[in-house]
């Protein structure tokens, strides 16, 4: 017996009646064929950017009120905004390198309360003997020991490659005698960290490939630039604790050498590209670490108030159960090197 099926397209703006198999099962296929093409379309245009969207955290120097940026990175966390690249320049390079190793917001609040963090800052003047002044107030072996032992292990995981961090990561020290940024992209992970907070006559100038660093807030406080050449993410989100040093006062030594010694910083990112958060921290002191949650509570509570925008523009999410896991599983391999 001949099969034969009977379909009205009079939906479709046909008036016939199609009785043949062969006619009908056509346009069945060409309709599934469409559909498919649309939803291949739909997915390609809105669901794809968003499940491939790529953030970059940018964070600035500026010393103890760059404390801040752990908050930022708690707040996002938390709201479930993704990190996937991150730059830091001087404490934001000792932040970023932190977090880019594997480390918690939690756990870096802790360890800047703990007594290893007081040993890093035991002055301790040093006067060559060909030189009447010290050449620093803070002894280097100390910082890179201490740097080692927090971010050694991430560092052997990654083969001495930032890209295979925690987070890929970038950092920025200053060659003064070339007059320009040093990036970090590999390397001695310690070593990197501790050149771009090398702050003239605090610590001793670190050496890499025969040239002396300092600083990286010297030439670049906030490597925004670098995040876009080096990751090109979709958004960028920007911690500002620093701005450009007014005139100094003739009474304020360390004004006048930043005023010597800094050059100016642009500290903002095109609306194109992302948005920065920006903190009212000129009262806190550069070198003065004594209020850590006071610090840390400005970057969440400004991060929180920002959200919605951030929301807006980074439609991705990432759980705190997926960025746990994904820690646990970097530190593990780690701790699992020989």
């Amino acid at each position: 017996m001949e099969l034969t099926a009977s379909i009205s397209l009079q939906d479709l703006g046909w008036d016939i009646v199609l009785k043949d198999n062969l006619i009908y099962n056509l346009i069945i296929y060409n309709l599934r064929l469409n559909y498919t093409i649309c939803i291949i379309i739909i997915f390609t245009l809105y669901i794809q950017p968003v499940l491939s969207q790529k953030v970059g955290l940018v964070l600035s120097g500026g010393g103890a009120p760059g404390i801040a940026h752990i908050g930022v990175i708690k707040a996002l966390e938390e709201n479930n905004i993704p990190i996937d690249y991150i730059t830091g320049t001087s404490i934001g390079a000792f932040i970023g390198g932190l977090y880019a190793s594997g480390y918690s917001p939690d756990e870096m609040i802790a360890f800047f309360k703990s007594s290893d963090f007081k040993r890093f800052k035991k002055i301790e003047l040093k006067f060559p003997k060909k030189y009447f002044y010290p050449t620093h107030v803070i002894k280097p072996q100390r910082i890179q020991t201490g740097l080692e032992k927090l971010t050694g292990q991430a560092a052997k995981r990654s083969g001495e490659n930032f890209d295979s961090l925690f987070v890929p990561f970038r950092c920025v020290a200053s060659d003064v005698y070339r007059k320009e940024p040093f990036i970090f992209c590999r390397g001695n992970l310690a070593t990197a960290i501790r050149a771009s907070m090398t702050f003239p006559f605090v610590l001793e100038a670190t050496k890499v490939d025969n040239r002396l660093l300092f600083d990286g807030g010297i030439y670049n406080n906030f490597p925004a630039d670098i995040m876009q050449e080096s990751f090109q993410p979709d958004f960028m989100i920007g911690s500002v604790v620093a701005y450009n040093p007014p005139p100094a006062d003739p009474n304020d030594i360390l004004m006048q050498l930043q005023n010597m010694i800094v050059n100016p910083t642009n500290y903002s990112i095109p609306d194109s590209l992302g948005m920065v958060l920006n903190f009212d921290l000129k009262k806190k002191s550069m070198f003065d670490f004594s209020h850590i949650d006071s610090l840390v509570n400005i970057g969440y509570a400004e991060t929180k108030k920002q959200i919605d925008i951030i929301k807006t523009k980074v439609q991705r999410r990432t759980s705190t159960t997926e960025i746990n896991q994904k820690r646990v599983l970097f530190r593990t391999a780690c701790f699992s090197e020989k």
